[in-house]
């Protein structure tokens, strides 16, 4: 509501976008005295009941030029207003049935059910193509599209006509309605110029003329744009932002170690849910401090050699949480991905050099890889038990190193995000990378998320401070940074403490409310305690709205 013109504009977009915005004059209520005030009033009133009844959808009221205390004024003159119907069962208006939205902090444009515009029996169309998947996981078609001809004769005969089509490849996620450098978006082979392509609502939108070279005279379809267009994958994608910003991006060491093992594990959601599920605390066992981890092994149900942790059967199932067959079965799994390894801890006769040896190379006589000796499998060469030896465990030393660098501590963000999406395959995330120019780091990311069509950069702790006191303004800056890279609408703080420390917080908050000064859109901090424990923490931190 308002006289303004923002507040038209606010209304109509609002309406051309959903199909249901209203723009209620101020001049029209002018406090709810005159007749057409009371018309107004009842009207809204009797509106909001019926879309109550039917469950149809929520309202809210807001304004761009008058205060909340003015819209709420509004909003009570509507839930009180005398209605013109009712009926036995008629309870009456709440405020709640009619919510005051703060423009700047609350009035959020959501990407679920928008309204778009397409040709009668035009408006979707399925096909079966084949497509190419890059070691990124990028999906490009392996060959042109169909033309996007117009079937409507009195559109077709149009000579000037142009139109956009939207395509898009199934199964796959990338950021909607943020721009995207055209060749990211097509084939390697496929001249850019050719063909207008954008991200758009849904998929890839393109314009449906070529503007390559059309010979004259050239059919209907020759005239047409049939793009082998790419969906680049989430970090693809984050690449060509970051290129246009004048910055590349890597992988970290611990990015590195977190995509070979979902390589071995055959996808993302493959290492996430090995790392943040039942087998967390048997898989850090494997990392134990050397020290205590010996007093712990001491049963010998483990052991250490050279700070690498070998564990048997009977110690995992002492960490694992559910039961002993469950274990068994995802023992087996992992085994047979690579992940672990099965085999026994030798000694050697003549140097007592100590090797885990996998069950793959054991034989009979065994060779020393240190001096060469020839050991036979007898019993001083495991030492304990006395009777037969007992299967020890490896975990594969990518995944060691990965959790040294505490890699896996994202990935409990990760669940966290996947859980907290309504709609099955509306997420994906990377694995850790930096942001570097001329070769320099300048920033670290923990996660970049895609969930729902909202980007969310994170910075993901074992502690509950961003850095030391001197650097905590300058890292929540770079932090700031890769949300304005990349165009994101949440910056996450996530932590496995119970609670941020305010000094890191008030950092954020303000590097937050530097960039959103100079953005149309606020970015939002969330901030998020407890991960890997059953009491998660999530909420939005309201401050840093300008």
């Amino acid at each position: 509501m308002g006289d303004s013109p923002e507040d038209f504009c606010l209304a109509m977009a609002w309406d051309r976008t959903y199909g249901a915005g209203l723009w209620i004059a101020e001049e029209w209520w002018a406090g709810g005295v005159s007749d057409t005030s009371a018309t107004l009033l009842e009207g809204l009133h009797d509106l909001l009941k019926l879309d109550r009844r039917t469950d149809l959808q929520d309202w809210i009221v807001t304004s761009v030029s008058l205060d909340e205390e003015r819209v709420a004024d509004f909003r009570d003159a509507v839930v009180t207003s005398a209605s013109q119907f009712s009926s036995s069962s008629d309870k009456g208006l709440s405020h709640a049935d009619l919510s005051v939205c703060g423009l700047d902090v609350d009035l959020i444009f959501p990407n679920s059910g928008k309204y778009h515009f397409a040709v009668v029996d035009q408006y979707s169309k399925s096909t079966t193509m084949p497509v190419l998947v890059d070691s990124q996981g990028s999906v490009t078609l392996a060959a042109a599209p169909n033309p996007p001809l117009l079937l409507n004769n009195r559109l077709a005969e149009i000579r000037e006509f142009s139109w956009h089509v939207d395509i898009d490849i199934a199964a796959t996620l990338n950021p909607s309605c943020r721009y995207t450098p055209a060749e990211s978006l097509l084939s390697r082979d496929e001249p850019s110029l050719h063909t207008w392509i954008r991200t758009g609502r849904r998929g890839l939108s393109y314009e449906a003329p070529s503007y390559g070279f059309v010979p004259a005279g050239a059919a209907p379809e020759d005239r047409l744009s049939r793009p082998k267009v790419r969906k680049p994958s989430l970090f693809a994608w984050a690449e060509s932002k970051a290129a246009g910003n004048g910055y590349t991006v890597s992988s970290s060491g611990a990015g590195l170690h977190g995509e070979l093992l979902s390589t071995m594990l055959g996808s993302r959601e493959g290492i996430v849910d090995t790392m943040s599920g039942q087998m967390r605390a048997t898989l850090r066992s494997f990392i134990a401090d050397a020290k205590n981890a010996r007093k712990e092994f001491s049963d010998g149900g483990g052991c250490i050699v050279r700070d690498s942790v070998f564990l048997t059967f009977r110690e995992m199932t002492r960490r694992f949480p559910g039961e002993t067959e469950e274990l068994r079965e995802i023992l087996d799994e992992h085994l047979s991905k690579g992940l672990l390894r099965r085999g026994l801890v030798l000694g050697c006769a003549l140097c007592n050099h100590v090797v885990f040896q996998p069950v793959d190379k054991l034989a009979s006589i065994n060779e020393c890889p240190r001096c060469g000796n020839r050991n036979a499998l007898q019993q001083p060469r495991w030492r304990i038990p006395h009777d037969e030896p007992e299967w020890f465990y490896d975990l594969h030393p990518t995944a060691v190193l990965l959790m040294r660098q505490n890699g896996d501590i994202p990935m409990l963000l990760s669940k966290h995000l996947r859980s907290r999406t309504s709609r099955q395959f509306a997420y994906v995330d990377t694995s850790e990378f930096e942001l570097k120019k001329a070769g320099k780091s300048i920033a670290e990311l923990d996660l970049l998320a895609l969930s729902e069509g909202d980007v969310f950069v994170a910075e993901v702790k074992i502690s509950n401070d961003i850095d030391s006191k001197s650097n905590r303004l300058r890292t929540a800056r770079k932090k700031v940074l890769l949300a304005e890279i990349f165009d994101a609408s949440q910056i996450i703080l996530a932590t496995t403490q119970r609670r941020w420390g305010e000094a890191s917080v008030a950092a954020m908050n303000t590097a937050l409310r530097e960039l959103n000064q100079r953005r149309y859109r606020n970015v939002q901090l969330r901030l998020i305690t407890g991960l890997g424990t059953e009491h998660v923490e999530d909420q939005f931190y309201r401050d840093c709205a300008i």
